[in-house]
């Protein structure tokens, strides 16, 4: 059985060490994907800073749904993948639900009028860990 709680404090460690959101939430699982630990780490490299930098869509968020499809591979999908998608839906939820949004600029308060209260990127990353756990690993 997975210790969720270990896996969110890897996830802060590896995102204290200097990688980026996406890749401390997929690294904090890597031990389980299919591909190597050194692997994981490039594949999530570009999701980061809200992919690539461009703010949008939550690095942490692209984790979630990038360990959709390693840690689900091998069950059976219907032809729409309508499955991984009800599933990266739900977790994206959830995350919105925690945090209020799942777009970079808006969590980090960096949008022209934005009230929103920044925290650090490692509560995010760690929201992120945990719901990954919770959601794919019970």
């Amino acid at each position: 059985m997975v210790n969720i709680e270990e896996r969110v404090e890897l996830a802060r460690k590896y995102h204290n060490e200097g990688y980026n959101c996406a890749q401390s939430v997929v690294m904090a699982y890597s031990d389980l994907l299919p591909i190597d630990k050194n692997i994981a780490e490039k594949l999530s490299l570009p999701f980061g800073r809200g992919l690539a930098g461009f703010k949008e869509v939550c690095g942490c968020v692209s984790a979630m749904s990038l360990l959709v499809g390693m840690l689900l591979q091998y069950q059976k999908q219907n032809p729409e993948n309508k499955d991984y998608f009800a599933m990266v839906q739900t977790m994206g939820e959830k995350f919105h639900e925690e945090n209020g949004e799942i777009v970079c600029k808006k969590l980090l308060g960096l949008e022209p009028g934005s009230t929103k209260a920044k925290k650090p990127c490692n509560d995010y990353v760690a929201c992120a860990a945990r719901i990954v756990g919770e959601t794919l690993l019970r």
